[in-house]
């Protein structure tokens, strides 16, 4: 698989432009549309922050992602509120189509570097990492009954809830798993290639 991570170059005088080292990317009529708006050199800078927060190969992957944001805005363009202003504000210092926001470029970097199995493990982890912070943010709490209107109405805890989402861990780990070695697998030209499972859910009806 393509990963530009391993072509980043901290220092700005070192680093190519993403699009002569990544000629293949303006195939996409969006990343192309994204370019020619705003010109060469200022698309590649944001190209290169896109390989840095969303490549795999990249150390700051794992990172949560406003503080991916924050490293990237002060390494390339100086300002550390850069990224977070594209992704979240309504008057972006970039130019995009009607059609395509940094959102929208960022999910088409994905898929441009993934196969589909890597950007359905995508999805799965990054949905793992919610519910992993639900876990955590969520307090036990068991079922209890306060008076409305002079009646005893039920109010429900938590415990039930969370005692089946934990109970559920181990399907997800196991989905996620399986997905990562299907992945490997077609990597290395195994068998996934023609029946491997490829879809959200598929042969887990749980999830």
């Amino acid at each position: 698989m393509l990963h530009p991570a391993r072509s980043w170059k901290p220092v700005k005088s070192q680093r190519p432009s993403f699009w002569d080292e990544f000629p293949t990317f303006l195939l996409i009529p969006s990343f192309n549309r994204f370019m020619k708006l705003n010109g060469k050199s200022k698309s590649s800078e944001f190209m290169w922050a896109l390989a840095v927060c969303y490549d795999k190969e990249s150390a700051a992957y794992n990172q949560p992602d406003e503080e991916k944001w924050s490293f990237c805005s002060e390494e390339i363009f100086g300002d550390s509120n850069y990224m977070y202003n594209e992704f979240t504000s309504e008057d972006p210092k970039l130019k995009y189509d009607v059609a395509c926001t940094a959102t929208l470029l960022k999910i088409e970097f994905e898929k441009a570097i993934d196969s589909v199995m890597g950007y359905n493990l995508r999805i799965l982890e990054n949905k793992f990492v919610e519910r992993t912070a639900f876990l955590q943010n969520t307090k036990y709490s068991a079922d209890t009954y306060k008076e409305i209107n002079g009646k005893n109405v039920l109010i429900k805890g938590t415990a039930d809830q969370l005692d089946k989402m934990f109970a559920n861990t181990d399907k997800i780990t196991s989905l996620i798993q399986n997905i990562m070695k299907q992945q490997k697998a077609s990597e290395l030209g195994g068998a996934a290639k023609g029946g491997g499972q490829e879809s959200l859910g598929d042969g887990d009806s749980s999830f």
